[in-house]
Formats: C-alpha cells, sequence, structure tokens
C-alpha cells in the first residue's frame, strides 16, 4: 500500500515469481509510471488505486502487506483505518510489514531539529506525528501481534505484525 512508481512492487515479485503481486496507492500519474516502468521490466503485477484506510479489496485476500514509507506522508487520524483496513485484508497467519521512520524512540535535540526543520522545510509535515506514536500499541489494538521492530541497514526502521491463525 502506498506503492509510488512501484520499485518495491517490482522488487517483491522478482523475489517471489509464483506470487500475485498489488500495487496500489492514491496518486494515478505515480501509478501509470509504475505500470510503464513495470511493463517495460517485463515484470507481471497489478496495479490499482486507491486509499489506503478503504482499499475496496476482499477481506482476507492477502498473505502479506508492505507499507514503505507510507505512515510518515499521511495525518495521524489515519493511522487507525489504514491499519484496521490491513488487518481486515490479512488472511489469518498473513504479516504486515512497515518499513518507515522509527517510531516511539525519543530522540536526541539534534535529531528532534532536524525532524522539525524536516517537517516545515522539506513537505514532511505528517513526520513529527508519526515518530512520535506508538505503533506497538496502534497494531495491537487491531489484533495483530508484533514479531520485529529494528532498523534497517538505512535510517529507517522495520516493524512487522502477523494476524494470528483464527
Amino acid at each position: 500500500l502506498g506503492c509510488s512508481i512501484g520499485q518495491a512492487t517490482t522488487a517483491l515479485k522478482q523475489r517471489l515469481p509464483q506470487a500475485e503481486i498489488v500495487g496500489m496507492d492514491v496518486a494515478l500519474p505515480l501509478l501509470r509510471y509504475a505500470h510503464k516502468r513495470a511493463t517495460e521490466l517485463g515484470i507481471d503485477v497489478q496495479f490499482r488505486q486507491g486509499l489506503a484506510e478503504h482499499t475496496g479489496l476482499e477481506s482476507g485476500s492477502f498473505d502479506a502487506v508492505l507499507t514503505y514509507i507510507l505512515f510518515h506522508e499521511v495525518p495521524s487520524r489515519l493511522f487507525d483505518p489504514i491499519v484496521a483496513e490491513i488487518a481486515r485484508l490479512l488472511r489469518p497467519g498473513g504479516t504486515f510489514t512497515i518499513i518507515d521512520a522509527p517510531n516511539g524512540t525519543v530522540f536526541p535535540a539534534g535529531q528532534r531539529l532536524w525532524l522539525q526543520f524536516d517537517a516545515h522545510h522539506n513537505c514532511e509535515p505528517y513526520s513529527p506525528a508519526f515518530v512520535a506514536t506508538d505503533l506497538r500499541a496502534l497494531l495491537e489494538r487491531h489484533g495483530l501481534v508484533v514479531t520485529h521492530v529494528g532498523p534497517t541497514p538505512t535510517f529507517l526502521w522495520r516493524t512487522t505484525c502477523m494476524k494470528p491463525a483464527a
């Protein structure tokens, strides 16, 4: 969800060639480019326009959902509806992976200053709210079990959770 130009979408298909991969984003121009790019690469994936909080996709129809730098791009009022939608989409035993800015962490003064600068001068107005969010509590409110939280090789963090088997 929030696939942008489909880089992670095509990479997932290359890694999992037998899987059906669907990329969704709200921005139609990005999806048009994503489709063109995937076609030129010869990678068979689907792209759909839609909202992360209301996908219109079938309940329990996904084994895995990935959001890559999505949450810091949306207002905090959408966090609960997005996670609720993802929990609805996942099959029992399905996984949800979030790769985004670190959150729920107390940052040193220099990083807090950078975050505020980034929010005000780099078109990232929603970052501070996501960084301050207790992501584990948010996921658990929707019945998801957190299985991993930690840094990636970049400045981003990965949080993985699972929808328990029924």
